[in-house]
């Protein structure tokens, strides 16, 4: 069977968590002349971000339970059971040689549908910490593939393969080198709607560092926080211009990457697999109201590696900011070594990996 006779259904739906991964793969297999169709809902980001890319999307009827209301969780049933007869009609028309389930709402009704029809079945979990649906999916997958050791207990043979990144992002080469004099460039990331904590203390930070002189800075605020962000900064007394950078959202953030040399960011499990493939210096601050602490188990990761430092939110002032970005600027070195630690863990082909498992899967089935 050649490959331009192999179709993977990728399932990926809902935040940029699910679904830039999968689009990471899904454009590697096109490269290699594979089919690619996805499955998706109305209202995810995919909608967006499939637009220019040639990849037919699917959509059915499903959204997520948590935080829903008594209504809702009475009517779930019967939405999940409609979701997967959407998808097993779906699969029925798409007759994928295998499928692929990134996550999002989506991957639960249709990992059904797929094992149903006898469709070789693969999951990918992104965070340290499984979500319930691949929780769920993964007592019947064909394999199970984890970003984070140790997400999935050992009974479903699970694959520690690391998340798919943007090929742009593995273009990415950090160089430290240690006698450099040179201000140092920090990178903070507020995430695309903001993360409140973060914003409102980096400029008191910089107005209460006696080293402003040897800092500059890009900092991605996200559209929700921006104006107000800006106004803390006007109160410090802080002007902008080419030193001190302050943005709604960094379109690429590969450039910014390159440029940077600390980043202070939420750790989501994207962000996390970034610095650790490109081997960026950290300054971890974990989103403290999931209720299953994936951001903390993320950034644990890299902690645990000595290649970045965890603040959790409620010790996050200008003092503990000072004494974890401090030490870097006075000994450039430190920079090198959280570098080499983070390479040493990053892992750069996991998008390869799981393409290859999906092509080799399709013409086992044949």
């Amino acid at each position: 069977m050649s490959s331009d006779r192999i179709k993977i259904l990728v399932m990926a739906a809902g935040t940029g968590g699910h679904v830039f991964p999968a689009l990471s793969i899904a454009s590697l297999l096109m490269s290699q002349s594979v089919q690619v169709e996805w499955l998706g809902t109305p209202r995810g980001m995919e909608n967006q971000l499939l637009t220019d890319t040639g990849i037919p999307l699917h959509k059915v009827s499903v959204s997520g339970l948590r935080g829903a209301g008594l209504v809702r969780k009475i009517l779930a049933p019967f939405m999940l059971l409609k979701a997967f007869f959407q998808s097993l009609l779906v699969i029925l028309k798409v007759r994928p040689t295998c499928v692929l389930g990134m996550g999002g709402f989506v991957s639960g009704p249709a990992g059904v549908a797929a094992k149903v029809l006898g469709k070789p079945l693969f999951i990918h979990e992104q965070n340290a910490v499984a979500g319930l649906t691949n929780r769920l999916l993964s007592n019947m997958a064909d394999q199970v593939f984890e970003a984070y050791p140790n997400t999935f207990a050992r009974s479903v043979r699970p694959i520690f393969i690391g998340n798919p990144l943007r090929t742009k992002i593995l273009r990415v080469k950090k160089e430290f080198k240690t006698k450099d004099k040179s201000a140092l460039r920090l990178l903070v990331l507020g995430g695309s709607r903001g993360a409140l904590s973060i914003n409102s203390v980096i400029p008191e930070f910089l107005s209460n560092s006696s080293a402003i002189k040897d800092i500059r800075l890009l900092h991605q605020t996200g559209h929700e926080s921006f104006t107000k962000t800006l106004e803390k900064y006007e109160s410090q007394g802080i002007s902008f211009g080419e030193k001190f950078r302050v943005l709604p959202f960094i379109e690429e953030v590969s450039e910014a990457y390159a440029w940077a040399d600390l980043v202070i960011s939420r750790s989501g499990a994207s962000t996390v697999s970034e610095l650790a493939a490109i081997g960026l210096p950290s300054i971890l601050i974990p989103y403290p109201y999931h209720s299953d602490n994936q951001q903390l188990l993320n950034a644990k990761w890299l902690v645990d590696e000595k290649a970045a430092i965890l603040i959790q939110q409620a010790d996050l002032n200008v003092q503990t900011l000072k004494e974890a970005v401090r030490p870097f600027m006075t000994d450039k070195s430190r920079l090198q070594d959280m570098a080499v630690n983070a390479r040493r863990v990053g892992i750069r082909d996991a998008a390869q990996k799981i393409a290859h498992f999906c092509i080799k899967a399709s013409y086992e089935k044949k």
